[in-house]
Formats: C-alpha cells, sequence, structure tokens
C-alpha cells in the first residue's frame, strides 16, 4: 500500500507537471516518464496477481508500439512515452482478468483521455483566441493525465477504503 500511494503520489505530481508543460510548450521531460513506467512495471510484476507470461507479452506489444508510434511519427516521443505509464496504470488500476478484457479496457480509457485531450484543445484555443482544426496540434498529455490521476485515485478508494 505505502508503494502504490508514494508511486500514485509522484505519478500524479508528474502528470500535472506534464500536462501544464505539454499545453505550454508542446513538449515534456521523458526522463521522468520513463522512470515512472519503469517503476509502475515493477509494481505490476511484484505486486499484481496477473501471469508472468501475459506481463512479458503486454510489454513486447506496448515495445512494439512506442517503436512504430516514435519511427512514423504519429505522436510525439513524450506522447508514445506517456502511452506506456498510460497502460502500466491501467493494467494496475484494473480487477485481474484476461488479457482481451485488459487491452478492451485500455483502448476505451485510452478513447476517453484523447476525447478530453481534444475538448483540452477546443478550451485551449478559445483562450487563446486560435480556430482549433484537423492541422492543429492538440497535445495529448493532458487528456490521458486526467484519466490516470482518476484511475489511481479511484483505485486507492475502491481498494482501501
Amino acid at each position: 500500500m505505502v508503494f502504490y500511494i508514494s508511486l500514485s503520489l509522484v505519478s500524479i505530481a508528474t502528470m500535472i507537471w506534464s500536462a501544464i508543460q505539454d499545453v505550454r510548450e508542446r513538449m515534456i521531460y521523458v526522463f521522468p516518464i520513463t522512470m515512472l513506467h519503469m517503476m509502475w512495471s515493477i509494481y505490476l510484476y511484484g505486486f499484481t496477481d496477473y501471469p508472468k507470461m501475459l506481463l512479458v507479452t503486454f510489454w513486447i506489444v506496448h515495445l512494439v508500439l512506442y517503436v512504430l508510434l516514435n519511427k512514423c511519427s504519429i505522436w510525439g516521443g513524450g506522447d508514445s512515452d506517456m502511452l506506456l505509464v498510460f497502460a502500466d496504470i491501467v493494467w494496475v488500476t484494473s480487477a485481474s482478468m484476461n488479457g482481451y478484457s485488459l487491452v478492451i479496457r485500455e483502448c476505451l480509457y485510452l478513447i476517453v483521455g484523447l476525447i478530453c485531450s481534444i475538448a483540452i484543445g477546443l478550451i485551449e484555443g478559445k483562450v487563446r483566441k486560435q480556430e482549433v482544426n484537423v492541422t492543429n496540434e492538440i497535445a495529448v498529455i493532458p487528456g490521458l493525465s486526467l484519466v490516470m490521476i482518476l484511475l489511481m485515485v479511484q483505485y486507492f478508494v475502491w481498494r482501501w477504503m
């Protein structure tokens, strides 16, 4: 419980900082995100009851996605790193179920995060008095961060309160 709370607090602070930075500058520092991914992966491996082969498959698939997203320049580098942390947090905060259910749940939360990012981008456009359209860059991190923070808080309340 102490490890989860400590990791959650560090993650929440990092996500808020990254979201603000992404809105301001459209870039984030990747090193803290990489460290969070490693710490959440350790938590997944040591403190959950997922089968180890499922976790290995999970990490390999996400590593391939990470490489593809960066090679094809679909997302910025920091966005792809945040996707790894996002996946870790979705899996940690999900009740143990089969791999297919977890993948569907992760995709649904990703959709919610991207919709939140679009909404934040529209608000940002109104504040900056800019028209938001398909060619504008929308900060992805704020929406994903919002979903991850809500998942961590919900899991804490559900599990330990």
